[in-house]
């Protein structure tokens, strides 16, 4: 059975997300704050062991050791490796970044399979597992963090998820680098570690990707960015992740603005009330 977009298989991947997230969210709503942190909790618990084990529980991965996979190699790795951690922690600043990013990560690789589509999932067998198996873990985990009032959010602080993003690029980069470097990274070698992670190229942070796909969006990348930034310089190399620091930073804070606007409605109201009144008393408009 092959996977595409619109496909039964694929709606029903879809469909069992977020059927899971609903079931739990009524099943514990009405529950103390103590069970549903342990349940939550779990979740994160269960993700963060299987990321850590694949070696140990999935036929695919089996006496590989403990490699580059099982490390921060990508987004979603990050993520679940840091949110049992963020979770307890009381950094807001990161707390903001990895619910909302959880919840919006897990559900784009859920709905958007690029890796799987148009392959045999028989086939695949464990991988698809695996896949669908941690992804859905990371969406519920982060979702019922914030649908059960555990992190209240403050759209205040909207414009600091881009940069957030952008610091846990960077942290993923120097863990691949980190690989690469110690032989984590099997096949890759450490002698031209520039071109190694071009070739990883993790989450783009080191360039366009090689086969040209997702063209539009790179072209907007480009109209975007410096110039200096993207290869056209004396180098001929592109700058890791500054070449897409800007329009990312920008996508991302408008993007969060009006879902932060929509988790803290209250305090928004608030602050434009007191606008009102403080631009009112000024004579700029009445109250």
């Amino acid at each position: 059975m092959k996977m595409y977009y619109g496909s039964l298989l694929y709606i029903l991947s879809i469909c069992a997300a977020l059927a899971v997230m609903a079931g739990l969210f009524f099943l514990l709503r009405r529950r103390s704050v103590k069970t549903q942190k342990i349940v939550v909790f779990s979740l994160m618990l269960i993700n963060i062991l299987q990321h850590l084990f694949k070696s140990f529980i999935y036929p695919q991965y089996a006496g590989d050791g403990f490699t580059m996979v099982n490390t921060a190699y990508n987004m979603c790795a990050l993520l679940i490796l840091l949110s049992p951690f963020v979770y307890f922690s009381r950094s807001n600043f990161w707390k903001d970044f990895t619910f909302y990013v959880g919840t919006v990560a897990g559900l784009i690789a859920i709905a958007v399979p690029i890796w799987f589509i148009g392959k045999d999932i028989t086939e695949l067998g464990f991988e698809y597992i695996r896949f669908y198996f941690c992804h859905i873990l990371l969406f519920l985990s982060s979702g019922l963090t914030l649908l059960l009032g555990h992190h209240r959010p403050s759209y205040r602080c909207f414009p600091k998820i881009g940069i957030a993003f952008l610091l846990s690029l960077l942290i993923i980069l120097l863990n691949d680098a980190l690989c690469v470097i110690v032989g984590l990274a099997s096949g890759h070698e450490p002698q031209d570690l520039y071109n190694t992670l071009r070739t990883l190229n993790p989450c783009w942070s080191m360039g366009p990707p090689a086969n040209g796909s997702f063209a539009p969006i790179v072209s907007l990348i480009h109209a975007l960015s410096p110039a200096f930034l993207c290869g056209e310089n004396s180098t001929g190399l592109y700058a890791p992740i500054l070449w897409y620091a800007i329009p990312l930073y920008i996508g991302i804070t408008l993007v969060a603005f009006p879902v932060c606007v929509l988790t803290d409605r209250k305090n928004f109201l608030s602050d434009v009330k007191n606008g009102r009144i403080f631009f009112a008393n000024r004579g700029i408009f009445k109250k």
